[in-house]
């Protein structure tokens, strides 16, 4: 017996263009899945789709492989896969699904509360937020009449944020 659970996280979520996030999934099969590890022949999948349809009608180019996750500890196991925001449109709105498929047996699609269905169970909604464009200034003439910032030397100002995970800073011009 199949149970295709639900997108077990995140129900919606957003991304920026040049961030990436998890979708997770977990299936559960009465007497395979409740043991430690993997269950085997069983097949997981995240798909991406611009229309919220149903799941099963989705292009196999929707459809992104999910990797096993050793971590989860309970009944079910689980499956994620990372969606990136520089593979869709800034702006619009996308929606997500879990597939499964148990050795040679039929696909069950997974939604927000449990099997797909359409109208309890739905597609997570994935939005793109549009890009933005920021310019920032500093004013450095100050520091320079001090001496304390000589660009000939090779200084320079750096910008620094969650943008780019507080690392190594963007080098102003």
């Amino acid at each position: 017996q199949t149970c295709a659970l639900p997108i077990y996280f995140p129900a919606t979520m957003t991304l920026n263009p040049s961030n990436a996030a998890s979708v997770y999934g977990q299936i559960y099969l009465k007497g395979a899945t409740e043991g430690a590890g993997q269950t085997p022949n069983v097949q997981a999948w995240i798909g991406v789709n611009s229309a919220n349809t149903d799941p099963s009608t989705w292009s196999d180019t929707a459809w992104k492989s999910a990797t096993y996750n050793p971590g989860q500890t309970g009944n079910n196991d689980e499956y994620s896969a990372q969606l990136t925001g520089t593979d869709y449109t800034s702006g619009n709105t996308y929606y997500y699904a879990t597939r499964w498929k148990v050795g040679s047996g039929a696909y069950a699609y997974g939604g927000t509360t449990g099997a797909w269905n359409g109208t309890t169970s739905v597609n997570g909604v994935l939005s793109v937020v549009p890009v933005r464009e920021v310019t920032f200034a500093v004013d450095m003439n100050v520091q320079i009449s001090k001496g304390t910032f000589v660009p000939s030397s090779g200084q320079g100002v750096e910008l620094k944020g969650s943008f780019n995970s507080w690392g190594a800073g963007a080098v102003m011009s």
